[in-house]
């Protein structure tokens, strides 16, 4: 079978996450390119996020839009800190950006979306992420790769304060957060290397049964080719 897949050349939280979860998954899903219609609630967090990136481009003060009320203050802190929005950036496998638009490319490694990203004048920055739905502390891998990662886009930066804000949750109890160091960084790219490299020697591809095989659009309950 994986004789005749592409190989794996980059990564993506994401990928990361489809990969840990099974990576059959993420071999139907990123390699046979099989068809993923996705959820309800990925379309939601969708319209969700395009709702907050044009919030956060505004020039002017715009009206808050109900699905966004409980980030009012955060949405207009990142408006008016001149913040960056819905940013795709490509690092290559030294971590350092690849310092052009987009991450597409043969020498991309790593792509990493920022919701928002925000500069400040102490050479400290801030990245957030928007989520809908429940606080899940397992979020906290992406709260690192994240911070690791930005650091490299942003090499002056000493520190970086990396955020989850969640827009279902109530405005005082909205989000996950941690600061990194540059040092703090040195290390997490070091150990998500590691991480990573199981996706990209990975031969076989084997099925992990779990307890999200229920929803999976490849699984054999709903018609796909996986034999769970």
């Amino acid at each position: 079978m994986a004789s005749s897949l592409p190989a794996v050349t980059a990564w993506s939280y994401s990928r990361y996450s489809d990969y840990k979860q099974c990576p059959a998954k993420f071999m139907y899903k990123h390699l046979k390119r099989l068809p993923d219609p996705g959820s309800a609630a990925m379309q939601r967090g969708n319209v969700i996020h395009k709702l907050a990136e044009d919030y956060v481009k505004s020039t002017r003060k715009p009206k808050v839009p109900p699905e966004l009320k409980n980030v009012a203050a955060e949405l207009e802190h990142c408006r008016t800190a001149g913040a960056i929005a819905e940013q795709a950036w490509g690092f290559r496998n030294d971590w350092n950006w690849t310092a052009r638009q987009g991450w597409f490319g043969d020498d991309v490694w790593f792509r990493m979306k920022a919701d928002v990203a925000v500069s400040y004048d102490d050479n400290t920055g801030l990245v957030g992420d928007w989520k809908t739905g429940k606080k899940y502390f397992t979020n906290e891998e992406q709260i690192e790769l994240f911070g690791a990662v930005t650091l490299m886009r942003f090499p002056h930066w000493t520190e970086v304060d990396v955020r989850l804000w969640y827009t279902d949750q109530p405005a005082d109890d909205n989000e996950i957060q941690r600061v990194f160091t540059a040092k703090d960084g040195e290390l997490l790219r070091a150990d998500w290397a590691k991480r990573a490299k199981p996706m990209f020697v990975d031969r076989k591809f084997a099925p992990t049964p779990n307890d999200k095989c229920g929803w999976c659009p490849f699984s054999r309950a709903k018609g796909g080719p996986c034999k769970f």
